[in-house]
């Protein structure tokens, strides 16, 4: 049975508003993620409240934490430790829009814009090896990780065990795994028995 199930979910902003979420309907399992994308308008932050609202244990945000401070740090504010930000990086500078646009700043900035704010963590993507399983960059993630009390989650590059052990080591607080599982260059059940806390 899933953790949370959504069926027919329909939003407006007011009683005689037009809907801006109609018709969605989806499930959960515990430990499942699922990801919300579509343009500005179509009903994203609604459906993140709606999700944190029923139970799901943390949301990740990507473009609009970014570039929009004063709506994160309201939801911040609203869902302390439950929101974290995406900062997918290509070299030292965050993109956004599905890593098609530069955001103009150094991933350290935002570390160091987001370290005051209650977040879950700061889940950083090297869009540069991303699904390559070509070996993390291990010496730049225990770099942030030491930049940033915020937990930093890693993805890009893993290719095998030797790659978990080494974001481990530079003190990641997770990884984000696709490739490697998909090739069967690691074991799902075999990570978590290694890794679950």
């Amino acid at each position: 049975m899933p953790v949370l199930e959504v069926r027919n979910l329909k939003v407006s902003y007011s009683a005689s508003g037009p809907q801006i979420l109609k018709g969605i309907d989806f499930a959960v399992d515990g430990g499942d993620f699922c990801a919300v994308i579509g343009p500005s308008g179509a009903g994203k932050t609604t459906l993140f409240e709606a999700l944190l609202q029923a139970g799901a244990s943390r949301v990740v945000a990507g473009t609009r934490a970014v570039e929009d401070a004063q709506w994160l740090e309201s939801v911040a504010a609203r869902w302390p430790d439950r929101v974290v930000v995406a900062a997918d990086v290509r070299g030292d500078e965050v993109v956004v829009r599905g890593w098609t646009a530069g955001a103009g700043q150094r991933v350290e900035a935002l570390l160091d814009r987001l370290g005051s704010l209650p977040l879950g963590g700061v889940l950083v993507t090297d869009v540069g090896r991303e699904g390559r399983m070509t070996g993390v960059d291990a010496p730049r993630f225990a770099a942030l990780a030491r930049a940033t009390s915020l937990p930093v989650l890693a993805s890009g590059g893993v290719a095998g065990a030797d790659d978990l052990e080494a974001l481990e080591r530079a003190g990641a607080a997770g990884v984000v795994l696709g490739m490697a599982l998909y090739t069967g260059a690691l074991d799902a059940a075999a990570v978590a028995r290694e890794y679950h806390t």
